[in-house]
């Protein structure tokens, strides 16, 4: 059996000009007194250890411990100006849609069942007609409406029936909702059905927001 030895470098550079001229070498190395994976290819050398910078894709982490981690991704989605927008999981699954256009129409993706959260937010008084209904007539609700009505500190509740597809943004001068700071929370709870939250200040006569119309 041949014999292998450990070498220790004092720097990448010197690993790099104590290295064979192969194409690409694998080993393991003690630069700083710390043991590293190499890998190098040509003049560059990638460390695999637990203080430098790296980008890991494709990796499956069972049980990390992540310390303060900065997460890109689930920065919220901005829905600005437009007369649709058709919810999709990869753009908006377990993300929020932070909207500021006052008119459209929202269509959810199909209840499957994977447990997805979709969540509206309102940075603005919606004042033209709008909804969100789901994509197809076998998708149906189950949930509550939280209104706060206009006088004195109170609130009105509705349930979203059995038959219930769609949420009105607007109804008559916002009296289902669809104020500034509104909140609509839709779960992908089970194949065909969407579990359904809101909370939303209302005006006028309070009514549901819920109907089937799809």
């Amino acid at each position: 059996m041949a014999t292998k030895y450990l070498h220790e470098f004092a720097s990448e550079a010197d690993f790099i000009a104590a290295s064979p001229d192969a194409p690409s070498v694998l080993g393991i190395a003690s630069i700083d007194g710390e043991y590293v994976v190499v890998n190098k290819s040509g003049s560059a050398v990638e460390l695999i250890d637990e203080t430098r910078t790296q980008t890991m894709t494709n990796k499956t982490l069972t049980s990390p411990t992540i310390t303060n981690p900065s997460i890109s991704g689930v920065t919220p989605v901005a829905f600005t100006t437009g007369t649709t927008l058709a919810l999709t999981q990869a753009l908006h699954a377990n993300r929020v849609v932070f909207v500021t256009d006052v008119a459209a129409a929202y269509t959810l993706p199909d209840a499957t069942g994977t447990g997805d959260k979709y969540t509206i937010i309102l940075g603005a008084t919606i004042t033209g007609a709008s909804t969100i209904k789901v994509s197809r007539a076998a998708d149906t609700f189950v949930g509550v409406a939280i209104l706060f009505a206009d006088g004195g500190d109170t609130t009105v509740s509705f349930a979203a029936a059995a038959t219930d597809d769609t949420v009105d943004l607007l109804g008559t001068a916002n009296s289902t909702g669809g104020l500034i700071g509104a909140i609509y929370e839709f779960w992908d709870a089970a194949a065909n059905k969407w579990a359904v939250r809101i909370v939303s200040d209302a005006g006028g006569t309070e009514a549901t927001p819920f109907s089937a119309t799809v």
